[in-house]
Parts: C-alpha cells; sequence; structure tokens
C-alpha cells in the first residue's frame, strides 16, 4: 500500500516556512525565491535583485489582492 506522508515532512528543500503575517502573494514569492536559489543556483546578488523587485511590486498591490492573486490584473503589473 502506499504510505501517507506528512506535508511538511514531503515539501521540497526549497519551501520556505509560511509567516503568519504574510499573503498568498508573499508567501509565493518567497517560494519563487528559494526555488531559484535552490533548483536554478542563481548568484546571491540576481537573487538580492530579484527580491527587491518582487517586494516593490508586492507593495503596490491592495491587501486584497495580496491574498487573492488572480484579482492582479495588467494594470498592476505594467506600474
Amino acid at each position: 500500500g502506499s504510505a501517507k506522508r506528512s506535508t511538511r515532512s514531503s515539501e521540497s528543500a526549497c519551501d520556505p516556512p509560511m509567516r503568519r503575517d504574510s499573503s498568498l502573494v508573499d508567501d509565493w514569492i518567497d517560494r519563487y525565491l528559494a526555488y531559484i536559489r535552490v533548483e536554478r543556483g542563481l548568484s546571491p546578488h540576481t537573487l538580492a535583485a530579484y527580491g527587491r523587485d518582487l517586494a516593490r511590486f508586492a507593495a503596490v498591490l491592495t491587501p486584497a489582492q495580496r491574498d487573492a492573486p488572480a484579482s492582479i490584473g495588467q494594470d498592476e503589473v505594467l506600474l
């Protein structure tokens, strides 16, 4: 039979712990940065630049958009 694994133990090394005060967008950004660090092996300078850019993008979103990324439209992306 198949053994059921716990959710936390089955996550990959690039999955950061979720913060209680973060939005869904913040969590996705954290996971993306962890992915490109671990799986793609990008340099710390590239990671820092991506992190800054994504933080600036997240800062223009409303709280509702940060918790419902599907509501983010082209206007927010093109700012």
